[in-house]
């Protein structure tokens, strides 16, 4: 049985559509971005990137309305309404 080698497989699709998403994600990193929450808070942040999965993003220099300051963060998806870079 002779396979069509103009054809790509659901793997090599699958592979090749993951590694534009990491490049994508990864070329993201260092952006500043505008964070709003579920609970209608609007936080801003310098995008660093998220977890394997993407249920987490990580920030620098995150800042609240509060005023609170966090150099480091880790952020829920859940929390997350969107994300604006």
């Amino acid at each position: 049985m002779e396979v069509d080698k103009g054809i790509a497989s659901n793997e090599e699709i699958a592979a090749d559509m993951r590694e534009k998403f990491l490049k994508s994600m990864s070329s993201l990193s260092g952006q500043p971005c505008i964070i709003n929450l579920v609970e209608k808070t609007t936080v801003t942040a310098e995008f660093q990137g998220t977890n394997s999965d993407l249920s987490e993003l990580y920030v620098r220099n995150l800042k609240t309305p509060s005023g609170t300051f966090h150099e480091h963060a880790l952020l829920r998806m859940d929390d997350i309404v969107d994300i604006e870079i």
